[in-house]
């Protein structure tokens, strides 16, 4: 039960807008008076706090406002301004705190149609795996204990054979660590999959 406060009568929760029961929460108003105040002229948004402004309040309004304008900031603030934008200077453990917590993050949260491919595949021959394992490069499919598969679109990783460039040193530095981390890693370019996996 809520009391309206126009009409100060006890009414059911369901007797309000769901929408305006946490805004309204000191001065809540009842669906009856809600639409009595609309159809007498009340704004919709000021159904509290009284009628629309007229013309002439709305013109002594403007130019109340007309000659207030925000005053410059100081060298100083603007300098404290600056140094803020530079960022936090976070310690070596909190670092390491945001690096595992990065890990853990699936990005992208969606697989992309090459990688349902290799899924696909890995599942009618009967191989389980897990996608997007929490280790350094976040492989798009991890066999344990220790293979881990990269399904690389020809555009995202230049493919020389397609015509895209290079292929990308992080991709280099990512295999690199991983293999003298102890793991197996397969790098699949995209057009091998679309060819062989159909």
């Amino acid at each position: 039960m809520k009391k309206c406060y126009k009409c100060k009568i006890f009414k059911e929760l369901s007797e309000f807008w769901k929408d305006k029961q946490k805004r309204d929460e000191l001065k809540p108003v009842c669906k009856n008076c809600n639409y009595k105040y609309i159809r007498k002229g009340y704004s919709h948004t000021h159904q509290i706090s009284g009628w629309n402004h007229s013309e002439e309040t709305k013109r002594k309004i403007g130019l109340a406002h007309k000659d207030k304008k925000r005053k410059p900031f100081t060298e100083e603030t603007r300098k404290k301004m600056s140094k803020a934008r530079l960022g936090i200077k976070y310690s070596k453990e909190t670092i390491e705190k945001i690096r595992q917590a990065r890990l853990k993050q699936i990005i992208p949260n969606k697989d992309t149609s090459i990688e349902i491919k290799l899924q696909n595949w890995l599942k009618k021959q009967n191989i389980e795996f897990e996608t997007h394992y929490p280790i350094l490069g976040q492989p798009d499919i991890f066999i344990k204990p220790n293979i881990c598969i990269f399904a690389d679109g020809c555009y995202w990783h230049k493919c020389e054979q397609c015509g895209f460039g290079h292929l990308v040193d992080r991709d280099k530095e990512i295999t690199q660590e991983l293999q003298e981390q102890g793991y197996l890693v397969i790098r699949i370019w995209e057009h091998d999959i679309n060819s062989e996996f159909n």
